[in-house]
């Protein structure tokens, strides 16, 4: 909110209010990535980290090279969001039971009061 005035009052006790609203600048995103820690409480992402990096090694011939960050970054990346997709799925399925278990209830209502 910019500015706010109260107008005056001539026939009544009730004034105008008249109010300036400008919309909020936009926060700048950050740039840098970040490896979300809980990841590596994840056994499963773990296992999938130990696999893809074995796998770079197996293609890689050179002894001295290592996986890139970038490489590993983008590994991460891809498993995240993976595992977005599937959580969606799960929610999805979730509200879908919801919603015909609610459809059910709605079309034989004495059969959901007797359980």
């Amino acid at each position: 909110m910019e500015e706010c005035v109260i107008g005056t009052c001539l026939l009544s006790d009730h004034a105008d209010l008249f109010i300036t609203v400008s919309q909020p600048s936009p926060q700048p995103t950050s740039l840098n990535w970040d490896l979300n820690p809980s990841f590596l409480k994840n056994p499963a992402f773990v296992s999938f980290m130990k696999t893809q990096i074995e796998l770079f090694f197996s293609i890689d011939d050179n002894e001295d090279t290592s996986p890139s960050t970038s490489l590993l970054k983008g590994v991460i990346i891809s498993y995240s969001t993976a595992r977005k997709k599937e959580v969606l799925k799960e929610q999805l399925n979730s509200g879908k039971q919801l919603f015909d278990l609610d459809k059910q209830i709605k079309n034989s209502p004495s059969a959901a009061q007797t359980t």
